[in-house]
């Protein structure tokens, strides 16, 4: 019980020493770069980059008539190809009807009669051309017009809906869209960072998309660098703080670890070997010390001859039971306890003469006594030296370089050690425990010297290594998944596709309407001019026939 504190304070002085945080080190980054961490990062960005791909498909889905090839693309294509030569043709034609047209009002205007007859030439040619140019051409030219008008139209649309579209018009279309609802906020962020470009000239698209993380939505960035980056960072950063404190006093000096080594000195253990005092009232057998008031005082005795002082209190020692069981008997001890053994020496037994009660008592206790501090139960185990005998770790020494007398040997390629047993008495084991403080001593500046050695080698080479084949590649990739490519790219588009390909179709459409209406209006003036002309002629021929 009494060293359970200091020997749980030194163990937390280790826990925290830089030869534990460089072990640390070692764990957390089998952890982070381990197979099945890696598979948990992979997954990890697939799950947080899922509103790039639902960006992706809202993208595809909903605008896959513009760029495939049955769509847009087809239509720009018939549109080059065949618009020139639909547009040749018509003006082809309508050059024709205009020639037929001029040819039908220069007769009617210069030749109206042949001879005393009005000419039937000009009514006639004014009737097929007319006939001709409304299906030929006006219908057709008017058709174009009207579709490429219609289709504009939708077009406008859409480029509206594109040129305004930001996070907020997202969600309220992601019904009609058929949009997965439950990352519909995952989207309305990745719009407005890569599409409206509403967060800064270059952002960082995993900044602002979200993952389900510990049952809270989290940026994947943030998420990657918490369960990968900063645990990394955080051993590095422990082993320059511990060593800075090792440094100043050292493990054997630190404060846990002095009183640990000095309560292991300075409270032997035999001193801390009481009875209970419970244990030996309920048995007859000491019923006379216990009625004794100053006998009952000195059953708690330790199991060393003297007294000893602890935190200002004192335990008494055998030697106190003894003088106070002396006193209060009148019987003769046979055999005493001399200090410093306070023990019979070979032979010799402590009897009592007569009958007193408490004599009687006496040597039965001292004889437990006797047989707990005599017998070799106790465990004062060594390590096993290469030829077979004892080592103890409390003679290692450094010698140059080099650490000799460690106990440690060579087995199957590796420094190890090999316990072995050994039992002793109380006495023996008193000064084996008392000897650990030499024992812990001389480890803990092995361990300082061991630590300071290699710990800058080690945070040199091997976070080299784990910045080249770790840290800088995830950094890497999380740095560069920027779109600060997209909001110019994306008005590239919609200003191609809008404000120059709509515009363009509109315009096309607007002079297939145009031309239309001209070789319209031309069919509308022959027709008045045919009316006029067979009307004439239609008059002549009925006076001819009435005659």
């Amino acid at each position: 019980g009494e060293l359970a504190e200091p020997m749980a304070a030194a163990k937390s002085t280790l826990q925290n020493s830089v030869g534990q945080a460089l072990e640390q080190v070692r764990i957390v980054v089998d952890e982070r770069v381990s197979g099945e961490e890696r598979t948990k990062l992979k997954n990890d960005l697939s799950e947080g980059t899922k509103g790039l791909v639902d960006l992706k498909e809202l993208i595809r889905d909903n605008l896959k008539w513009f760029y495939e090839p049955d769509g847009l693309i087809d239509v720009r294509d018939q549109v080059t190809d065949n618009m020139p030569k639909l547009l040749n043709l018509f003006v082809v034609v309508s050059f024709l009807f205009f020639i037929l047209g001029m040819c039908s009002t220069c007769c009617w205007v210069f030749r109206e009669k042949t001879g005393e007859s009005y000419n039937k030439s000009p009514h006639r040619i004014a009737c097929c051309t007319m006939c001709c140019a409304i299906p030929l051409v006006v219908i057709p030219t008017l058709v174009l017009g009207g579709i490429l008008d219609v289709a504009t139209t939708g077009i406008a649309a859409v480029c509206l809906t594109m040129d305004g579209l930001d996070g907020d018009r997202y969600r309220n279309m992601a019904g009609a869209l058929d949009a997965n609802l439950s990352n519909v906020n995952t989207m309305a962020d990745v719009i407005d960072t890569c599409l409206a470009g509403s967060r800064g000239v270059n952002p960082n698209m995993l900044d602002y998309i979200n993952t389900t993380f510990e049952g809270e939505p989290r940026p994947v960035r943030e998420v990657l660098y918490e369960i990968s980056v900063e645990p990394i960072e955080t051993a590095f950063a422990s082993i320059d703080e511990r060593l800075a404190e090792e440094s100043a006093t050292g493990l054997k000096d630190d404060r846990a670890v002095k009183a640990l080594t000095n309560m292991l000195v300075n409270t032997p253990v035999d001193a801390m070997m009481l009875p209970v005092p419970d244990k030996f009232s309920s048995d007859s057998n000491y019923d006379a010390l216990f009625a004794d008031a100053t006998l009952r005082d000195f059953i708690a005795t330790s199991t060393r001859c003297d007294n000893i002082e602890i935190d200002g209190n004192t335990i008494p020692g055998v030697s106190s039971f003894l003088a106070n069981l002396d006193s209060e008997t009148s019987d003769t001890l046979v055999a005493s306890y001399p200090a410093p053994t306070c023990f019979p020496g070979p032979g010799e037994a402590l009897t009592c003469s007569g009958t007193n009660d408490k004599c009687t008592g006496g040597e039965k206790f001292l004889a437990i006594k006797y047989a707990v501090r005599m017998e070799r139960v106790y465990r004062c185990d060594l390590w096993e030296a290469a030829d077979g005998s004892f080592c103890d770790p409390k003679d290692m020494v450094k010698v140059g370089d080099t650490w000799t007398n460690d106990c440690m040997r060579l087995i199957d390629g590796e420094n190890k050690i090999v316990w072995k047993q050994r039992f002793c008495n109380l006495e023996e084991f008193t000064e084996y425990v008392q000897q650990y403080k030499q024992r812990i001593d001389v480890a803990m500046d092995r361990l300082s010297d061991v630590t300071l050695t290699f710990t800058e080698e080690l945070k040199v080479t091997f976070r080299g290594i784990i910045d080249t084949y770790f840290l800088d590649p995830l950094n890497k990739i999380t740095s560069g998944i920027t779109c600060g490519f997209l909001p110019p790219a994306y008005k590239g588009v919609i200003n191609g596709m809008c404000f120059q390909g709509a515009v363009g179709f509109r315009q096309v459409g607007k002079a297939y309407t145009i031309f239309g209406s001209s070789v319209l209006a031309m069919a509308i003036v022959l027709y008045f001019a045919w009316r006029f002309e067979v009307d004439n002629v239609n008059v002549e021929e009925s006076n001819k026939g009435g005659a």
